[in-house]
């Protein structure tokens, strides 16, 4: 599977501009294209939750729905021109036609609604989904977006740390190994991103770990008959298993992270159970992960 489709929230915030700007530089390695959304709150949706069930009976005028809509309308100028800007420096088509699929293009689409009901439907015709991670609780469209995605869209998610330059992304990945069924499913959806990577598969270091049903040689093994090089690294978890796992990363100088979300296999959490919220909260580079 190529990765031809590229999907991106954008919410006009400047720590998006990473995700955006790396969602582009994928687009162009890979001729894809890229949809990037806005979504907006409808404020009538907000104004019968507040009069509550039951109630019939004209309590909002016009004037109420346009100031509600105000800020929103303004944070969709505001993202419409970030992108616009990118556009414009990546020199990236804005038409797409079916039958020309040579270069990368994209589009600039705004709804209104639950921007995580939305999303986690669109993705699901997404080859890859590019996000930035939450940053500020206060923020929280951005969670609800990358939860909903990747439970409900069956789409692999780059998860990129809040910035307002994209990360690089060249020739250097890492997988993060505990022989999970979503692992094993991730790094299938992460084919087209490990061509022409060196990867390191890491595994945590536990007495446990010796025991997976398939162990970290028999992953590079497997990447080994798709072409792509590999080594294998085996860390002692100095402070916790999360640290550890950055460690290594950083030791590797991996470009990003392979890794399955809320694996529940029957080690039980013991090496990357509460791995997945503390990553994605906290991983200073870009995340690839699935359920």
């Amino acid at each position: 599977m190529s990765i031809k489709t590229i999907l991106v929230p954008f919410f006009g915030y400047d720590e998006e501009l990473a995700s955006l700007e790396t969602a582009f530089e994928l687009g162009k390695r890979h001729k894809a294209h890229i949809t990037v959304w806005h979504i907006s709150p409808d404020p009538l949706e907000y104004i019968t939750a507040y009069a509550g069930t039951g109630y019939v009976g004209p309590f909002y005028d016009d004037a109420l729905i346009r100031e509600l809509e105000q800020p929103y309308l303004e944070s969709k100028n505001k993202a419409r021109q970030k992108y616009d800007d990118l556009i414009a420096e990546k020199n990236i088509l804005t038409d797409f036609h079916p039958k020309l699929i040579t270069e990368c293009s994209a589009s600039f689409m705004a709804a209104k609604g639950d921007a995580a009901e939305i999303l986690q439907v669109q993705a699901r015709l997404a080859d890859l989904v590019v996000l930035t991670r939450p940053w500020d609780k206060n923020v929280g469209r951005t969670s609800d977006v990358l939860n909903h995605c990747l439970f409900n869209s069956g789409k692999p998610i780059l998860v990129v740390p809040p910035n307002s330059k994209a990360p690089a992304l060249h020739n250097k990945a890492a997988i993060a190994w505990d022989a999970s069924p979503e692992t094993a499913r991730t790094i299938a959806l992460a084919m087209p991103m490990l061509e022409n990577c060196t990867v390191s598969v890491i595994t945590v270091m536990s007495d446990k770990a010796r025991d997976f049903p398939l162990p970290a040689e028999d992953i590079s093994m497997y990447l080994t008959h798709h072409n792509i090089k590999s080594d294998v690294i085996w860390c002692d978890v100095s402070h916790s298993v999360e640290e550890s796992l950055l460690t290594a990363c950083r030791s590797v100088k991996a470009d990003f992270l392979v890794m399955g979300a809320y694996t529940r296999s029957r080690l039980k959490e013991v090496i990357f159970g509460g791995t997945t919220d503390y990553m994605l909260n906290n991983a200073d580079i870009p995340i690839l992960i699935s359920h």
